[in-house]
């Protein structure tokens, strides 16, 4: 998506979510607007974030400005009580210039999309802050991990994610078993004679949740995953689903039993694991 960056920024959908956040009692709006807010930031949304950097270091050119080749920019961040660091996003200028530090003095900013703010917070700092002196809504790095998959599912049909090392993640039996998805799955791989076996988990990681499957198959990874992916999609309403290779390490570290396994191929037959 093309931005005029000669037009005031301005994201009126989210603005209004985010006033209705703050106004409701109700921990169960709340909890439906934070959703939707999560929905119009990662898929709509165009925010500001101040910059830093040297004026020598801009150039302009039909109209626009750009930076040098190199050149070194730095982001203001915010800093809680708990000594853990955020990258502030302001929907408007308005929403900016309540700061006291930025009412008057002449700020550089720059027009950030989600994946804008993703790439920069997935490795720095420990999340996002949408206006924060008024609105002052935080995303941890893990909710703007969840949201990544999330926004990817929707855009591409699949989500692919890095695991850091040491990174801690619970993995489990879904306490609602998605029979329906589980059903699309099953019929859509018994057409498909590379996939010999999936087993389905519950993942939790900073505490967001994901339907983990690991396949076990021959062939082309990405042909295998998308289409696995578009099958479980229109199941897949407020929570992601990963899909994983199936490597001896992660057989053994996972205890991947039979309860978890719902698909498995021994030629041409198929069994169907019991659930318990």
């Amino acid at each position: 998506m093309n931005i005029d960056v000669n037009k005031p920024v301005e994201n009126p959908e989210l603005s209004k979510l985010l006033n209705e956040y703050n106004l409701t009692d109700s921990e169960e709006k709340k909890n439906d607007l934070l959703d939707y807010i999560a929905q119009e930031f990662a898929l709509h949304s165009h925010l500001l974030s101040v910059i830093k950097v040297d004026d020598n270091t801009i150039v302009e050119k039909n109209g626009q400005k750009y930076f040098k080749e190199d050149s070194k920019i730095s982001f203001v961040q915010f800093t809680s009580e708990d000594n853990q660091v955020y990258f502030p996003a302001f929907t408007d200028w308005r929403e900016l210039r309540k700061g006291e530090r930025f009412k008057n003095e002449y700020i550089k900013t720059l027009i950030m999309s989600f994946d804008d703010y993703y790439a920069m917070a997935k490795d720095n700092g420990a999340g996002v802050v949408i206006n924060p002196f008024s609105h002052n809504l935080v995303f941890s790095n893990g909710n703007i991990l969840y949201m990544k998959q999330r926004k990817d599912m929707v855009e591409t049909g699949k989500s692919e994610v890095t695991l850091k090392k040491d990174t801690h993640v619970f993995l489990g039996e879904p306490k609602i078993y998605p029979d329906a998805m589980v059903k699309a799955l099953s019929d859509y791989s018994r057409k498909v004679k590379e996939i010999r076996s999936i087993w389905l988990k519950l993942m939790i990681q900073d505490q967001e949740q994901s339907y983990l499957l690991v396949v076990d198959f021959t062939g082309e990874k990405q042909k295998i995953f998308s289409g696995l992916a578009d099958v479980a999609r229109p199941y897949l309403p407020a929570i992601c689903i990963l899909i994983w290779c199936l490597t001896m390490m992660i057989l053994a570290e996972m205890q991947l039993k039979t309860e978890s396994l719902f698909i498995k191929k021994e030629k041409d037959f198929w069994e169907f694991g019991d659930r318990h």
